[in-house]
């Protein structure tokens, strides 16, 4: 984004000396997060001088105001105490003139002059107040794309209060703010509590600068804090190192990498998970892409999956939201396979042969069923058959967008309703889905977007939709590897196995015979029951 910025500000790109001005300031505050703070600061003298280059007295002064939150965010951390008297002149100002847009991370940066100054209870104002900002600005989406996607205000100041609470010895406080902050929506301790089974544990990880902080909350008791002394770029690195040997089929290389990450992520709760035979996982960002059941006991020991059903869980109250939705027990059967998607459109894409053949065997196990394969499996019949059914398996391709994540696709088949034979994200958790189980086959159907959006793959937008569980994928899967899995999993639910049970009990028959990278990848999130 620095790199962009500074070409959009040289010539011949230059417009006029407000876009000047907003090259330079956005570009400023890029090279800001580089840790560039010379050239940041170049930068913003030389947007100044365009600023007063302006022509249009309201243009200029709005392009100045704007420069005041840049110059005082890049000064923050040399000279806090100057860059909170500034921030405050431009809180005050932005109120007056009704500029909204930038309060929220106005207001962090102002947090963190507070905190950088030991002055904590004001820094938990700011932060509360930043947070507070942020849900004003969700009411204009367009707004919250951009500014979400560039400053993450909200899982920064969500992570940053929880931080200086749990410090503080707040530990139902310091809970409270992330579990909110990860929902959207007030999480209610009590009814956490109840939600949970007696052999259940809620686990929530916050991935800090200096250390990991993992909240553990069972029926009876918690939150109980443990504290582990190991910094968030060691675990980023360290779980990047895990999903490349996955990957690349290095199982040797991974379960070393396994046994470490057990020794962070598990290992300290031998306490609280003691009599547990499932964990609701809620993972910080870093940790979406991680397949905890192929977390591994030191020396080759039990595999995290051996030992404990897990659940994935986009936030607390999203566990609790799946497993007090009302599934339906009434409605249809939807088995898709190898859609006849656009292939002029999708070029590179080959036919899935073997995902027809799983939806013709997945079919086979249910009584009455039929699979819907090639040209009768469109877009259009598949949203209309969404409300109204009890399980959906879909063995299609899908494209997860990286940076937008209500834009990922599945790849149907087109129709007149829908010529794409596309269906996004966005129109999968606009509809209504009352599935107790969604078994999304295609290639990472479950992967994470690095976005800090609260819908983040495939798989959350059916959960968003009203799903009580989706299985999806964290990377690409083989055709083989999704049939094997397919074929032991369907006969568990209709036997009236959980399905995180029923997850389990397929991961830990393939694992004995299958490479991690083959039966690692499928993962459930919802409620598990």
């Amino acid at each position: 984004a620095a790199a962009l910025f500074a070409l959009a500000s040289e010539e011949p790109f230059r417009i006029n000396p407000r876009t000047q001005v907003s090259a330079m300031l956005w570009g400023a505050l890029a090279e800001q997060r580089e840790g560039f703070m010379d050239a940041a600061k170049q930068h913003l003298v030389a947007a100044r001088r365009f600023a007063w280059a302006i022509p249009d007295p309201s243009l200029r002064a709005t392009a100045v105001h704007d420069l005041t939150f840049a110059e005082a965010s890049v000064l923050r951390q040399e000279n806090p105490a100057r860059a909170a008297a500034i921030l405050d002149r431009y809180l005050v100002t932005s109120g007056q003139r009704g500029r909204t847009f930038l309060l929220a991370d106005a207001c962090l940066e102002r947090a963190r002059a507070a905190r950088s100054m030991g002055a904590v209870r004001e820094a938990e104002r700011f932060y509360r107040q930043a947070l507070a900002n942020v849900a004003e600005r969700r009411q204009d989406s367009l707004a919250v794309g951009i500014a979400e996607a560039y400053f993450a205000t909200a899982t920064k100041a969500t992570s940053e209060l929880a931080d200086i609470l749990e410090s503080g010895g707040r530990t139902n406080d310091a809970f409270g703010v992330l579990e909110t902050g990860r929902g959207n929506e007030m999480a209610r301790l009590e009814t956490i509590r109840e939600t949970l089974r007696d052999s259940a544990r809620l686990v929530s990880y916050l991935l800090l600068d200096d250390r990991l902080v993992i909240f553990t909350v069972g029926r009876g008791d918690g939150p109980q804090t443990t504290r582990v002394a190991v910094g968030a770029n060691e675990v980023r690195r360290t779980i990047d190192d895990f999903r490349a040997a996955i990957e690349r089929r290095d199982d040797t290389a991974a379960g070393v990498i396994a046994e470490q990450l057990h020794g962070w992520l598990i290992a300290p709760l031998a306490g609280e998970l003691a009599g547990a035979d499932t964990l609701i996982v809620v993972p910080d960002l870093a940790m979406d892409s991680l397949p905890f059941g192929a977390l591994r006991e030191p020396h080759g020991g039990s595999w995290l999956i051996d030992r404990f059903a897990i659940v994935r869980a986009p936030s607390a109250m999203a566990f609790v939201r799946s497993a007090r939705q009302a599934a339906t027990t009434d409605g249809g059967l939807m088995i898709y396979g190898n859609p006849a998607f656009v292939r002029t459109r999708f070029a590179s894409l080959q036919p899935l042969p073997g995902a027809e053949r799983e939806a013709r065997e997945v079919a086979g196990f249910y009584r009455g069923a039929a699979a819907v394969v090639g040209a009768p499996a469109t877009a259009s019949r598949f949203l209309h058959e969404l409300p109204s059914a009890r399980m959906i398996h879909l063995g299609a391709h899908a494209i997860a967008s990286r940076h937008e994540p209500m834009r990922s696709m599945l790849l149907l088949a087109p129709d007149e309703a829908v010529p794409s034979g596309i269906v996004y994200a966005s129109d999968v958790a606009g509809s209504i889905c009352r599935a107790q189980v969604v078994v999304l086959a295609g290639c990472r159907t479950a992967a994470p977007a690095e976005s800090p959006a609260n819908i983040r793959s495939l798989g959350l937008a059916f959960l968003a939709a009203g799903a009580r569980n989706v299985v999806g994928t964290l990377w690409n899967v083989d055709d083989g590897d999704a049939e094997a899995f397919s074929q032991r999993l369907h006969p568990a639910l209709i036997a009236g196995v959980p399905p995180a049970e029923a997850v389990r009990r397929v991961q830990r028959e393939l694992l004995r015979t299958r490479s991690l990278r083959a039966w690692s990848a499928f993962t459930l999130t919802g409620s598990g029951l």
